[in-house]
C-alpha cells in the first residue's frame, strides 16, 4: 500500500485532441442557439434596411376619373389591382407557352396548382401556410414579390425522399416532365409510405420555398424535418454573417412555408423537370 501512497500523481495531459473535444462540443451546444438568435433577431433587422423595390405602375401617370365624386386614392388602388391582375395572367400565359410543368402559387385562392400548356393537372389546397416578417409586411401592403409579372427559375435545394420520375398523362406528350433519368432504375424504399416529405426550393429572384406534408408527424419525422430546416437555415446565417463581416448588402429574408396533403408533396415533386417555373399571386 505504502508503493502505491507515495507514488506521486502525474499531471494530466491537455493535448490539442482534448482542447478540439471542448470546442466541438460548444459548438453543438451553442450553434442551434446561434441560428434562431440571428434568425429571429438580427437577420431580419439587418435586411430591413434593404427594402424590396416594389413593381412600380407604368400607367398610373395620367389616370382620368371619369366620376368627380370618386376618391383619386379608390381608383389609384383599383388601377393597381388591376395591373396586377393582368401582369399574373401575363405570367400564366407565359408560362403555358413553355413545353414544360411548371408550379402557379395562388394565395388568394390558397391553391398550389400544376400546371402545363396552360392545363391544370392537379389543384392542391393550402392547408397550412408561413411567412417572413418581409414578405408578410408586403402582402398587407398590397405589393407584389420581386418578379412578380414573369414566370420565375425555381431549383429543389433539399429533399427528404428521392425524386424518382413518374410518367403524365397522353395529353402532355412530349413534354418535359421529369428531370434526367437516373443511371439505373431506382424504386421507392419501402419504408417510403412513413418518410417525411418535405421539400426546400430557391426561386429566382432570393425567394425560398418549403413545401412539406401537413398533418401530424412521428417523433423521428418531426426531428428529420427540424434537422432539414435548420440545416437550410444554419447554411444561410453562415453566408449572411460572411457577408456583412465582407460589407456587403443582406438580402431581404423572402421565404414562403406551405404544408399540403402529403401525396401532393410527392406528385408534384416528382413531376417537376429540373429547372421548372413558378408564378406567384399574393
Amino acid at each position: 500500500m505504502e508503493k502505491y501512497a507515495n507514488r506521486p500523481n502525474k499531471p494530466r495531459k491537455k493535448g490539442p485532441g482534448r482542447t478540439i473535444r471542448r470546442i466541438l462540443l460548444l459548438v453543438l451546444l451553442l450553434g442551434p442557439s446561434a441560428v434562431v438568435l440571428w434568425e429571429l433577431v438580427f437577420q431580419p433587422v439587418l435586411s430591413l434596411t434593404h427594402s424590396v423595390p416594389e413593381v412600380s405602375l407604368s400607367a398610373t401617370s395620367g389616370i382620368a376619373f371619369a366620376d368627380s365624386q370618386t376618391d383619386p386614392k379608390d381608383s389609384v388602388s383599383v388601377t393597381d389591382n388591376l395591373m396586377k391582375e393582368q401582369r399574373f395572367w401575363q405570367a400564366r400565359l407565359e408560362a403555358a407557352q413553355l413545353d414544360s410543368i411548371y408550379l402557379t402559387l395562388d394565395m388568394r385562392q390558397n391553391a398550389l396548382l400544376l400546371e402545363v400548356k396552360g392545363v391544370t393537372l392537379r389543384k392542391v389546397p393550402i392547408d397550412r401556410f408561413e411567412m417572413s416578417t418581409m414578405i408578410r409586411k408586403m402582402r398587407e401592403a398590397g405589393q407584389e414579390l420581386p418578379g412578380a409579372g414573369r414566370p420565375n427559375t425555381m431549383r429543389i435545394i433539399k429533399a427528404t425522399v428521392p425524386k424518382i420520375p413518374i410518367r403524365v398523362l397522353d395529353m402532355s406528350k412530349g413534354v418535359d416532365s421529369t428531370a434526367a433519368a437516373p443511371a439505373s432504375p431506382t424504386k421507392p424504399d419501402s419504408t417510403e409510405a412513413v418518410q417525411l416529405v418535405s421539400v426546400i426550393y430557391e426561386i429566382e429572384p432570393g425567394i425560398t420555398l418549403y413545401v412539406k406534408q401537413s398533418g401530424p408527424m412521428s417523433r423521428d419525422n418531426w426531428y428529420k424535418e427540424m434537422e432539414q430546416f435548420l440545416r437550410y437555415r444554419w447554411e444561410n446565417a453562415v453566408a449572411d454573417v460572411q457577408k456583412v463581416l465582407a460589407g456587403e448588402p443582406l438580402q431581404p429574408d423572402l421565404w414562403i412555408k406551405l404544408e399540403i396533403p402529403r401525396e401532393d408533396v410527392l406528385a408534384i415533386y416528382r413531376s417537376l423537370p429540373g429547372t421548372p417555373r413558378l408564378i406567384s399571386r399574393l
